[in-house]
């Protein structure tokens, strides 16, 4: 693939020149011929556009192969992400806070027990401190108990200050134990991490990959807030329902694409790779039957119930016609004509070539006529090159 990034400024006259005989050949401006009239291939030098070395090198043009071939038929259809039982975790907290660290962004992948986000929580610094009071209370009881004990031994102390000692030590653990079971029921330690006494770290609950982020550093936390959704590999699924008629040329193992529906403004525009992991052979009421299709990684989409487009490509015909096919994106309209940006060997020449049209199949479409097989033809940058030509066309 070609590409280019600077439209050569220099010779303006020739290129004023080029436009005039372009548009001889390509348009009529008294009204635009039937298409049994275009004269489709009509190249007519100089009509051509002129890009520097630099333009070629920064990809905003970009060429394609005029290919001869057996068009490669689609189906779309709605699918949705699923994603089966235990598949799927949430990091959150159970306390107040403040988000003082984070280590995940979507997209990663992380272990189970990873350190994601860390904490500072007043709450949790109150809650140990309580502990670490009541713990010293439990070790000034048991060494008074044991004083005690010596003493009764030698007869110097009475069994009502024993028993009384006894009960300091077992209301000292009870405390210390009600604190513990506070944290632990938190999910943290008696004491605190290395920072400090409030920091409170959270961790993933099983190894997969993020699919989504509300934590911001410095934010405030409330008990029970989503900090991070993680999903396991089996997890990537969209389930996708077709006709009965069509199922038999879905193959397992092709890859397909998949997009977030226009609708969905939390991903719009996103779009992802995925394959057929299986074809299911059950009919429903409405005569379709499941495809589950696989999702890559990296992908953003991995959203519970959210709604996709699933383009898949359909087995070719035994007996397919090849045909010559460009990518629809490479055609522009000027004056009425279909025209292509064809690329004149490796330089950084570009010419405009008449097309005669056939149909359109998915993204692709049948040239009749104007090109030969072999030839490349813009396919990203055709804008750039058809405003070139408006701006260098002379007013009346």
């Amino acid at each position: 693939m070609t590409t280019s990034s600077q439209l050569s400024r220099g010779a303006p006259a020739a290129a004023l020149l080029g436009l005039l005989v372009l548009l001889a050949s390509c348009t009529d401006k008294r009204a635009v011929p039937a298409a049994d009239k275009i004269v489709a291939g009509t190249q007519v030098a100089p009509s051509t556009i002129t890009v520097s070395e630099a333009l070629l090198q920064s990809g905003r043009i970009a060429t394609t192969l005029v290919e001869r071939r057996v068009p490669q038929r689609e189906l779309r259809a709605p699918g949705e992400v699923q994603t089966a039982e235990g598949d799927e975790g949430i990091v959150g907290s159970l306390v107040a806070g403040r988000i003082a660290e984070l280590k995940g962004n979507i997209g990663d992948r992380v272990q189970k027990g990873q350190h994601l986000v860390t904490l500072q929580s007043p709450a949790v610094a109150l809650l140990r401190a309580e502990a670490k009071r009541a713990e010293t209370r439990l070790k000034l009881a048991r060494q008074v108990l044991a004083r005690l004990s010596d003493l009764e031994a030698q007869g110097a102390t009475s069994q009502a200050s024993i028993d009384h000692a006894n009960a300091d030590v077992q209301t000292s653990q009870a405390d210390l134990d009600a604190y513990l079971t506070q944290l632990a029921g938190l999910g943290l330690a008696a004491a605190g991490d290395a920072e400090s006494p409030s920091s409170v770290r959270l961790r993933s609950p099983i190894e997969g990959v993020i699919i989504e982020r509300k934590a911001v550093l410095g934010g405030s936390v409330s008990p029970g807030d989503s900090l991070f959704r993680i999903v396991t590999s089996e997890a990537h699924a969209v389930l996708v329902h077709i006709p009965e008629a069509r199922a038999h040329e879905v193959s397992v193992g092709s890859q397909v694409r998949v997009k977030a529906r226009e609708r969905d403004d939390a991903a719009d525009g996103i779009s992802c790779d995925a394959t057929v992991d299986r074809v299911t052979g059950v009919v429903d009421e409405a005569r379709t039957v499941t495809v589950r299709l696989r999702l890559a990684h990296p992908c953003s989409l991995h959203a519970t119930g959210r709604s996709l487009t699933v383009t898949i490509p359909l087995a070719a015909a035994a007996a397919g016609v090849a045909e010559l096919l460009i990518p629809a994106a490479s055609v522009v309209e000027i004056r009425g004509r279909q025209v292509v940006f064809v690329q004149e060997g490796n330089s950084p020449v570009f010419s405009t070539r008449c097309l005669r049209l056939g149909s359109r199949i998915g993204d692709q479409v049948v040239v009749d006529d104007g090109l030969k097989e072999g030839e490349r033809v813009v396919v990203h940058g055709t804008v750039l090159l058809k405003g070139e030509v408006l701006r260098l066309e002379p007013i009346e």
